[in-house]
């Protein structure tokens, strides 16, 4: 079986524009995901299938997440030194500001691709 950063790169390789992306589990069972674009899952998922050296007959996991892609704000405190003319005199001095930061949620699938013949749950 190969590893998840093997089967990354054959995903890559054949499917251009997949949007593969490694996810760690850091959990005692290191069983890592590969998050993917959703407009590509039907093609890597069949690329997964049909690919001779990989044969994967079994899908365990598919989860996704779909919201349609949204800008979220979060309010934050940076602290960040700036120069300032106190009395006719540059000083430097730290300054506390509130700013907001910008994000663009995005949907994504991550499934875990195995083989019916591993005997895995």
């Amino acid at each position: 079986m190969k590893t998840v950063e093997e089967i990354k790169a054959a995903i890559e390789a054949a499917v251009p524009g997949a949007g593969v992306e490694f996810v760690r589990n850091p959990g005692p069972a290191a069983e890592h995901s590969l998050r993917l674009a959703p407009a590509s899952a039907v093609a890597v998922v069949t690329f997964l299938r049909d690919d001779a050296d990989l044969a994967l007959d079994f899908l365990s996991n598919v989860s996704g997440v779909d919201w349609p892609d949204k800008e979220i704000a979060e309010k934050v405190k940076v602290t960040r030194t700036v120069t300032k003319t106190v009395d006719g005199v540059e000083q430097q001095m730290e300054e506390t500001v509130d700013e907001t930061r910008r994000a663009v949620l995005k949907r994504f699938i991550t499934f875990i691709p195995s083989r019916r013949s591993t005997g895995r749950w």
